[in-house]
């Protein structure tokens, strides 16, 4: 019986392992209450993190990331031939697909939700800010999350492409 609970544990973690990934490092904001200005996370005034669009054209990214203030860059989403050390390279190829858009961001900088488009098809992912976790969701959850908890106060998050556009205007 015990070795019975002990596989269906190990499934359960496999599977868990697939659905949901964590491409950043948990990021604690301390006592602070979060504030999401733009495409930057503030805490009592002092940046805490931005989102970074690489590869930006018409409202989509090739690639997507959270920059936090120690350093840390979680990458969100790449491009099959982008790499993080030539983010040039988010220009090298046109397709129609491997895009990330409609970047938001709940207020308190606790979810930050976007789209990818891919050959697959579309899919929606939500991101963990501070848990640095991250999973596809069904539409319906980013809707009701919005709309009851929410009550339609996310911020639209502008992209920022730092290879190409000037801080101030970020």
């Amino acid at each position: 019986m015990r070795a019975c609970g002990v596989f269906i544990l190990a499934a359960f973690a496999l599977l868990t392992s697939c659905v949901s990934s964590r491409p950043g490092r948990v990021h604690r904001f301390g006592a602070c209450k979060p504030v999401v200005q733009g495409r930057e996370i503030l805490c009592d005034g002092a940046h805490m993190a931005a989102v970074e669009c690489h590869g930006r054209a018409e409202g989509s990214c090739r690639a997507l990331a959270i920059r936090y203030h120690d350093g840390n860059v979680a990458w969100l989403y790449q491009a099959p031939w982008f790499n993080p050390e030539r983010p040039e390279s988010a220009f090298e190829r046109d397709s129609p697909y491997d895009w990330a858009s409609d970047v938001e961001m709940t207020p308190d900088a606790l979810y930050l939700w976007y789209r990818t488009d891919d050959e697959i098809g579309t899919r929606w992912i939500e991101y963990d800010v501070q848990g640095g976790m991250q999973r596809p969701v069904e539409r319906f959850r980013i809707v009701e999350l919005r709309e009851i908890r929410y009550r339609g106060d996310v911020v639209q998050i502008p992209l920022f492409d730092p290879g190409r556009d000037n801080p101030d205007r970020g």
